[in-house]
């Protein structure tokens, strides 16, 4: 199998998108002329990718799966700083963390814009529905069976700090009942859902989470996590530039790690670490 990786806050010259072998040897790298990628997700031919530009103009990226190349930028002049994005059943749902919603396209219709595009429908939470500023910083969304579902940070600090933020969230948005999942984490990213099981990152205490468990402890600020169908092993990225308790994070560059599940832990198999000392990683999906 093949993973793809997007790293945001990167020096210009770097390569937002990372193509890896199952063992982590890196086998492609693209969209260097880009700046900021973080959701990033693969539906039929197509690669797609959440961009904020330096101007903090939004837009979805649209890359060939087969040779990567680039084919077409649209603006989403709707979301206020984009986070994670995700397809299903030709609808893209993006979360938009700058005003806590998360907005749904129509995926034909954003493939035949040239663009602009205006979303279908605007997804609130209970926690945000008269909330139009990045007060509890959604980010994470999983499309499951059972309904939707969002991170978020919680409230931040008087100095709007969300390294100050302690009561993060992982709820279901999209069942009979908003259903809160898990509560009271530090900074929780990249949800992730297997047959039987949840799986998250709770990134400021640098923890992976199977269900209510931690299951890894990591060497930095852990965000991007994808797991194996049969759940034999996992990728997780650590990324460095966030500080907590006054300490930094325990590696100088961010890094992608593949942990095996052994008999009684996952154990740490392999790991590849950028040479951008600035970029951070935000998504890792299946290719």
């Amino acid at each position: 199998m093949k993973i793809l990786v997007s790293l945001f806050h990167a020096e210009e010259k770097t390569q937002k998108l990372w193509v890896f072998d199952h063992n982590l040897k890196p086998l492609k790298s693209f969209a260097a002329e880009f700046s900021n990628i973080k959701g990033i997700c693969v539906y039929e031919d197509n690669i797609y990718a959440g961009h904020k530009d330096l101007k903090n103009e939004c837009s979805i990226l649209i890359f060939s799966k087969n040779n990567f190349t680039f084919l077409k930028k649209i603006i989403l002049p709707d979301v206020s700083d984009i986070h994670s994005i995700k397809i299903k059943e030709n609808q893209i749902y993006a979360v938009s963390s700058g005003s806590n919603r998360v907005l749904v396209y129509d995926l034909n219709e954003l493939i035949k814009s040239n663009t602009i595009i205006k979303p279908k429908k605007v997804i609130t939470t209970s926690l945000t529905d008269m909330i139009e500023k990045d007060e509890i910083h959604l980010n994470a969304i999983f499309l499951g069976e059972n309904g939707l579902y969002v991170s978020g940070f919680g409230e931040s600090d008087e100095n709007g700090l969300w390294l100050s933020a302690r009561n993060g969230f992982i709820i279901n948005i999209n069942s009979e009942k908003e259903k809160v999942v898990v509560k009271k984490l530090f900074n929780p990213h990249s949800i992730f859902f297997t047959n039987n099981n949840y799986w998250f990152c709770e990134s400021g205490a640098k923890k992976v989470y199977n269900n209510h468990l931690p299951i890894i402890d990591t060497v930095g600020y852990t965000r991007g996590l994808f797991v194996e169908e049969r759940e034999n092993y996992l990728f997780v990225g650590t990324s460095t530039s966030r500080v907590y308790e006054n300490k930094i994070t325990d590696i100088n560059t961010s890094g992608v790690h593949k942990y095996i599940k052994g008999q009684d832990c996952f154990e740490l198999e392999v790991s590849y670490f950028f040479n951008d000392k600035y970029a951070e990683i935000y998504d890792i999906i299946s290719l």
